[in-house]
């Protein structure tokens, strides 16, 4: 393809997308924002010139296993992203030239490079705004920035590429490429303690966004000035409770929100067992005699046999939650997911989560146990009886991980102010 043909083809990408193309610089294409009839981006002469050296090799690169892979003859290249953005010395490969490579990439032996995304990789996903409404949505957001080049949708990303293993894939030879990329992202880790995610997905869509926003209780307040209640705090269950809602990490979050209500299980559970031993000792017509004796001892082994940790979690929730106020919450929440997160069965990493009714006196039951389910498949990687897959982290996992904090963190809420005390 010369540089003519690749300029029409550009062209008639990003008109696809709703922009126009308009004269700006000798040898550059420059598009505009139809509405606000602003310049988005150019895209100069030697990305014009990279998009035709590579057009004709695209004809032979295709999608993938999953959105954020491509495979071509003796390539598969996909996007891997930093775990921890802040601390990780990852992005430093995204701005420059440096690769890290795992083999030798001189003979024809396969081999693993990480590093800042190819001009295949780049260029195949030029036109898959449409499919993938992220790259699109990702150069209208910057609008404003200047004239920045096309390729700046791709500033800061990482992929993975295996290369030299086989010019015809197969599901064999793309299980063998991913085990590759997935063994080289542990020794990273482990060697320079640079830690990266294989990603499945693209990032959400705005609409997906706000589909999956956090919910929000209606007592967040604005403003900077606030009432000095003097109220005192368990500190123990407020440091599970910062930290849950500061992590980026739905698992940890999850965890956090769980402690605060497993603090309290034995409290809640032994005030039970004193209330009906003091029932039973302060009847008048209690005495030290054998058969009043046994129901003390029965009131006991039967408090034993209660003890189980979702009969334990339900006490907690009914002791410290209004049952109106959890399902005026749960009714509201399912509306903003526009999905019956909890009114009918699901599927949560390998377990069934039944549904819950949304009925006076059927919600603390299902939802202790539907927590606790949940937190069992997260601490327990696989069920060696059952011998199923339990949670394994990913970007999926952490999704469905997320819809189940609001209400945990509702819970949490609750029962940090119910045993909080009063001013000394």
């Amino acid at each position: 393809m010369n540089i003519e043909q690749a300029k029409d083809r550009l062209r008639k990408i990003y008109a696809g997308y709703g922009f126009d193309e308009r004269p700006m610089a000798e040898g550059e294409l420059c598009f505009f924002d139809k509405q606000r009839d602003y310049p988005i981006f150019s895209i100069d002469a030697d990305e014009i010139r990279e998009f035709a050296e590579v057009a004709e090799q695209l004809s032979g690169v295709s999608l993938g296993p999953v959105e954020t892979c491509i495979l071509a003859p003796n390539l598969r290249e996909q996007w891997v992203e930093p775990l921890d953005s802040l601390r990780s010395r990852a992005f430093g490969l995204a701005e420059r030239e440096r690769v890290i490579r795992f083999g030798d990439d001189e003979g024809d032996r396969p081999y693993v490079e990480i590093g800042a995304p190819s001009a295949l990789f780049r260029n195949f996903y030029r036109d898959k705004g449409a499919q993938f409404p992220f790259f699109q949505e990702r150069l209208a957001r910057r609008v404003g920035m200047g004239r920045i080049s096309s390729a700046g949708i791709f500033r800061g990303f990482l992929t993975a590429r295996v290369c030299n293993l086989t010019e015809h894939w197969d599901e064999a030879s793309i299980k063998i490429s991913k085990d590759m990329i997935e063994s080289c992202l542990f020794e990273l880790t482990y060697l320079k303690e640079m830690a990266l995610d294989l990603k499945d997905k693209w990032p959400m869509s705005l609409s997906e966004r706000r589909r999956e926003r956090p919910f929000r209780s209606e007592n967040r307040q604005m403003g900077d000035s606030f009432a000095f209640k003097g109220m005192r705090y368990d500190s123990n269950v407020t440091r599970f409770y910062q930290r849950a809602v500061s992590a980026d990490d739905a698992y940890t979050s999850f965890i956090s929100f769980y402690h605060i209500l497993e603090y309290f299980f034995i409290s809640v559970s032994d005030a039970k067992l004193y209330n009906r031993l003091e029932r039973i000792m302060n009847d008048p017509a209690f005495s030290a005699r054998r058969k009043q004796l046994d129901r003390i001892i029965m009131s006991v082994d039967e408090h034993s046999r209660e003890s189980d940790e979702t009969e334990m979690l339900k006490g907690v929730i009914s002791e410290f939650v209004e049952e109106d106020d959890l399902l005026d919450f749960l009714q509201r929440y399912e509306s903003q997911l526009e999905r019956k997160l909890y009114t009918e069965k699901t599927d949560c990493f390998g377990y069934e989560l039944e549904k819950v009714t949304f009925k006076s006196g059927h919600i603390f039951g299902p939802v202790a146990k539907r927590i606790k389910t949940i937190r069992n498949a997260l601490v327990h990687s696989s069920d060696r009886y059952e011998r199923k897959e339990r949670y394994v982290p990913g970007e999926e996992a952490s999704r469905m991980l997320a819809r189940e904090l609001p209400v945990l963190r509702f819970l949490a809420e609750k029962v940090i102010i119910a045993t909080a005390r009063g001013p000394a």
